[in-house]
């Protein structure tokens, strides 16, 4: 991988995700606010489509968008929080960087998002972390 040692998977092992090691985010878990969300996505998306999460953690925003009818998948640089992810979503999320080409097709997915992810990664990369959300879009898909 490329991604810088200060911010590789070792860095989002069982003490970040379970006790905000390196954090200043303790007690992950489920958050209410993904029902939020997914009353926003809906008012804009009453088809639901396909979407792809970046840096998904344990998959609890993949598991709403999947109640909510989306053909939701994710992937996390953590195979901690992959390992620990929501017995219902564990065929749809995996461990993969964002930096690395994705294993995705192209142009397939109406929607690509992340929460809480840029800030994780080096200024340098963000560019072409940028450059595979858009291309894992379809025309008029949204980031």
């Amino acid at each position: 991988m490329t991604v810088p040692i200060r911010f590789g998977p070792d860095a989002y092992g069982e003490g970040y995700w379970e006790r905000g090691e390196g954090s200043n985010y303790h007690n992950y878990s489920d958050d209410a606010g993904w029902a939020r969300v997914m009353s926003v996505m809906d008012r804009f998306h009453p088809d639901a489509g396909s979407l792809i999460e970046v840096a998904c953690a344990k998959g609890y925003f993949i598991l709403r968008a999947i109640v909510h009818g989306w053909d939701a998948h994710g992937f996390d640089l953590s195979e901690y929080a992959i390992s620990k992810a929501q017995h219902d979503v564990t065929d749809r999320v995996i461990v993969h960087d964002a930096i690395d080409p994705w294993p995705y097709e192209n142009g397939s997915r109406d929607i690509v998002c992340s929460w809480e992810f840029l800030e994780h990664i080096d200024h340098e990369f963000v560019p072409g972390v940028l450059e595979n959300m858009l291309l894992a879009l379809k025309p008029g898909g949204e980031l």
